[in-house]
């Protein structure tokens, strides 16, 4: 053992035997057993005895050294002995520099052993796949075919996720409409708004419950090492795990990536998850030998932990899902168990989820700062696309960037569409043309556009590079290629969520299937076959689809994203039952608790409108079916309102019985009621203000006052929403913890003097529930002569609790009013009693010693 490792090594030893000691004096466990579980209880960190027996072998040359990563937990540990032992506490400087000190020292590249070599070249291939972003399935004309990739950290924004608390129990977990992770409290409902109204203000800053938010990055390098993160279609998950392998690969990390996408994952009794992976892999190399190579070292890196696992999709997971569910399970026991290194991530829509025992998180939309930087980043790569054909590329990027701002400041609506970067990324596309046209309203019309576009721009770069193999031209090209995507949207996603085991969408079988629909609905003659194959090697070098690795023998056809499987196939449907759709309900019924169709039926119904064709029958058998008792009495209705937001064309008199059945579980206390109400709302604002209205009158609930004025602000214009926000911090029926919330965020948005007042008035006795703590940051959030007023009134109130005096003369002091706070302390100090908790008072007097040596010196200043 090295001398820097031993240093570490006695110091450890050393401060365990006192610790040891003192606790046998004291007649309490001191094991290390019972020294992880405490770290365990202060820190949240998993550390197993085991670990710590590693590391501190009887035989010092056994001991295995902490690498960098074990920090934390070699942190935890020492402040746990040292409490135990009674030492002063440690110096966590003093402690890094001994765990540096003592890493192993790595060899420079170009001298490492062969095992080395092998992963090194792994790492760069990984660097090469996931690390950039071809053109294929992005609708741009470049006039450089030889630009055929970007770097994908040139258009790569940061996400942020949130720590899921609620998710601890395995199994399936409920998803309701519009649910995004919280839990729809009433004070959550006004912080939500103010989120939104914020956003309408571009603040780039979150509300309280947000702020704890975290970068993925991060939580894999400090985080647990099982960890889920959850993402609405289109937030950004895959990206996201591209950029962790790339970056994991190219950084200076121990951990090795091996990125798996699910849906290509082949899982079966004979092949485990980890050899699907490897599998995976190891196809990144060429040549037999090279890939048994790397197997053999990324199989040596995984029994080291030096792995970090991103699973991408288990949504998507097209093998045997059970399997890969209970093979993720198990790997995640197994690693807390071992207290292990390796890394384990997966990502997965909410929707059908079905909770493993990791840590979970969920992708936070993103904030307006980042999607204007998303919005930046495109236009520039969209005017190197462009290349000489632009005079001065950088008033291309500014006007694009202005003009795609000021439409999302204008229409509202588009705010949400906008915080998805997938949605932000077609919105930019649309931006970026040379004649721009409205944006669109419903996401239906924006991926129908793409793909167009798509077409469009392909078949361009197609015919400029003179390779093309079709014979179709102009538009009869353009109707059969969309027409022609729909059906093998279609195609697919029944082979793999229809009823039909026979539909498996394998080359060989879709080929089959395509030319029949073909034969049906084009005149083809003997041209089936080679229009079929044309067809789909056209989209797959377009970049919408692509082939998979072998699966189960056969090489099947997937699409690069999963939104435009959905879209095409609700694409297909409304086309295929637009003359009848009154038949629609027999062909999706069945369909419409699966987590697979949750996306494609709202989106059937939007596009039967494109027809102009109502989804009067269908909306009809929901409603009816909603209170028939064979399904959960939740998903009728709130699937009707899903289809309307989605643009579903109904009779008024539907509209008005869909708004009933809401505005009656509204008033029941289901939250997702309102949800839904305003996700109507855009489409039928005068309907649903309506329907609001109602609810308000016949309610006197506060709670539920509220709920109705949440609601109705997300339908309004920025301005009249903050008139909302007035109406519900001045409303006295609301109790006055909500009041105090709506208050707060009406100061943030510049109406800091009502925000004041509201504040003043508010109760402030025991028995009423206030979080006086928010009410004091956020005056001295405010700052304003009004709130310094407030604040000082609180320290100088005898009947409020002692934190909450002592919390505002502190804040009185952060605002640099030192004498105020003083005041406040030395009445408090003068009042002390046996009341007074000793703890409180030590802090009062210290904080008062400081504010008046920050007094004097002030003096001193000024007198000389």
């Amino acid at each position: 053992m090295a001398e820097a490792a031993r240093a570490l090594y006695d110091q450890l030893r050393a401060l365990e035997a006192r610790a040891q000691s003192a606790r046998m004096r004291a007649g309490q466990v001191g094991s290390r057993r019972e020294a992880a579980n405490e770290v365990r209880k202060t820190s949240n960190i998993t550390l197993s005895p085991q670990r710590i027996s590693d590391w501190l072998a009887k035989d010092p040359e056994k001991a295995q050294i902490p690498l960098h990563r074990d920090f934390p937990k070699v942190w935890e540990l020492v402040k746990v002995w040292s409490r135990w032992a009674g030492t002063p506490p440690p110096d966590q400087r003093v402690w890094k520099r001994l765990v540096e000190n003592a890493q192993p020292l790595r060899l420079p590249r170009g001298e490492t052993g062969a095992s080395d070599a092998i992963l090194r070249d792994y790492r760069d291939q990984v660097i090469n796949r996931y690390g950039f972003l071809t053109l294929a399935g992005i609708p741009v004309e470049s006039d450089n075919l030889e630009l055929g990739r970007i770097r994908l950290s040139s258009v790569y924004v940061k996400l942020e996720a949130l720590p899921e608390t609620g998710r601890t129990q395995e199994g399936p977990i409920e998803i309701h409409l519009g649910s995004d992770g919280s839990h729809n409290k009433p004070r959550e409902a006004v912080i939500k708004t103010a989120e939104w109204l914020w956003q309408q203000s571009r603040l780039d800053e979150r509300p309280n419950e947000h702020r704890a938010a975290i970068v993925p990055e991060n939580i894999v390098r400090h985080g647990p090492p099982c960890v889920v993160i959850l993402g609405v279609p289109g937030s950004g998950k895959s990206t996201m795990m591209r950029m962790l392998a790339a970056r994991l690969a190219s950084g200076d990390d121990d951990y090795v990536p091996i990125y798996v996408n699910l849906a290509e994952a082949e899982v079966s009794d004979s092949i485990s998850l980890q050899d699907a992976a490897l599998n995976q892999a190891v196809a990144l190399l060429y040549g037999d030998g090279s890939r048994s190579r790397t197997r053999e070292a990324l199989e040596r890196a995984i029994e080291e932990d030096h792995v970090c696992f991103l699973f991408d999709g288990l949504d998507e997971a097209h093998s045997d899902q059970d399997k890969i569910w209970e093979e993720l399970r198990v790997i995640g026991s197994t690693i807390d168990m071992n207290a292990s290194h390796a890394r384990v991530v997966v990502t997965s829509r909410p929707s059908g989820y079905s909770a493993l025992p990791f840590a979970h998180y969920r992708i936070l939309p993103l904030l307006p700062r980042d999607s204007q930087l998303f919005i930046e980043k495109w236009f520039t790569v969209l005017a190197s696309m462009k290349g000489p054909t632009l005079e001065n590329p950088e008033d291309w990027i500014r006007n694009n960037v202005a003009w795609l701002s000021d439409q999302l400041e204008a229409r509202p609506q588009l705010r949400d569409i906008a915080s998805n970067p997938l949605m932000l990324t077609f919105l930019t596309l649309y931006a970026g043309e040379d004649v721009r046209k409205a944006l669109p309203n419903y996401r239906k019309d924006l991926y129908r556009d793409y793909i167009e576009k798509l077409f469009a721009s392909w078949e361009s770069r197609r015919r400029r590079s003179g390779y093309t193999t079709t014979e179709q031209t102009g538009e009869y090209s353009r109707t059969f290629y969309t027409w022609f995507i729909y059906q093998v949207a279609r195609r697919i996603h029944m082979g793999y969520y229809g009823r039909s085991p026979d539909d498996s969408p394998t080359e060989q079988r879709l080929v089959s299937l395509l030319q029949l629909d073909l034969q049906q609905h084009w005149d083809v003659g003997r041209k089936g076959e080679s229009l079929t194959k044309d067809g789909l090697e056209f989209w797959r070098t377009a970049g919408l689809l692509r082939k998979t690795q072998i699966l189960k023998g056969k090489e099947w056809y997937l699409f690069r994203h999963q939104t435009f499987q959905e879209y095409g196939t609700a694409r297909a449907l409304a086309e295929q039952y637009a003359t009848s759709p009154d038949d629609l309900w027999e062909e999706l019924k069945n369909y419409r608790h699966m987590a697979a169709w949750a996306e494609v039926i709202p989106l059937t119904m939007g596009c039967l409108a494109n027809f102009g064709v109502k989804s009067n029958s269908f909306i009809k058998a929901l409603l009816a079916d909603n209170g028939s008792g064979r399904i959960n009495d939740r998903e009728g209705v709130y699937l009707a309102a899903r289809c309307v937001a989605d643009g579903a064309d109904i009779d008024p008199e539907l509209t008005e019985r869909l708004l009933s059945i809401l505005s009656q579980k509204a008033t029941s206390g289901h939250d997702d009621a309102f949800v839904a109400l305003s996700s109507i709302g855009w489409c039928h604002p005068d309907e649903v203000a309506k329907a609001l209205d109602d609810i308000s009158e016949t309610q006197t609930d506060g709670r539920t006052r509220l709920r109705v004025a949440e609601t109705k602000a997300k339908m309004l214009p920025r301005s009249e929403a903050i008139e909302w926000l007035s109406g519900v911090a001045h409303d006295n029926a609301l109790e006055p913890r909500y009041r105090l919330t709506a208050a707060w965020a009406l100061g943030r948005l510049g109406n800091k003097e009502e925000a004041v007042i509201i504040m003043r008035e508010l109760p402030r006795s025991a028995d009423v529930q206030l979080d006086k703590s928010l009410m004091i940051e956020a005056l001295g959030e405010f700052g304003i002569y009004e709130a310094i007023e407030v604040l000082e009134e609180l320290g100088m109130d005898s009947e409020l609790d002692q934190y909450y005096r002592l919390k505002a003369a502190r804040m009185l002091s952060k605002l640099d009013k030192n004498e105020l706070a003083d005041q406040i302390l030395s009445s408090m100090i003068k009042s002390f009693n046996t009341s007074f908790v000793p703890g409180i008072a030590v802090e009062i007097i210290r904080e008062q010693a400081m504010i008046s040596g920050r007094i004097s010196s002030n003096n001193e200043r000024e007198s000389s």
